[in-house]
């Protein structure tokens, strides 16, 4: 997962010391486009296994195997969907980080931020 930091790097930049806070913004909308760029594609392609197959497993039974495109195309499917169903649910999320970047041998803390459900 690739993720962008915004801030100023532990105070690098400014010189100083002290930590500075850093959003760390995720990258949701960006995973949900390129899940179903590829689901679509996957399917495109696989899509004439369908077809061809079928008149070659009476002379080949082997041609089977080619089904399990389309079967991996229907999980893809699957994927994308619970992918947007938690997009929505969630909407944008970030990490907050409040003491900075995390450092070898030391305590961090971090908070997410997510919209969640109201409780019924």
């Amino acid at each position: 997962m690739a993720l962008e930091t915004t801030g100023d790097e532990a105070g690098l930049k400014a010189r100083s010391h002290a930590p500075s806070a850093t959003r760390v913004s995720g990258n949701t909308r960006a995973n949900v486009r390129s899940i179903w760029l590829f689901t679509v594609l996957w399917n495109i392609v696989s899509a004439p296994v369908l077809v061809y197959i079928p008149p070659e497993l009476a002379r080949q039974p082997v041609a089977a195997l080619g089904f399990v495109f389309p079967i991996a195309g229907a999980g893809l499917i699957a994927w994308a969907l619970v992918t947007t169903a938690r997009s929505r649910r969630f909407g944008a999320t970030w990490l907050d980080t409040a003491h900075g970047p995390a450092r070898p041998g030391s305590t961090w803390h971090a908070a997410v931020m997510a919209r969640l459900p109201s409780s019924p």
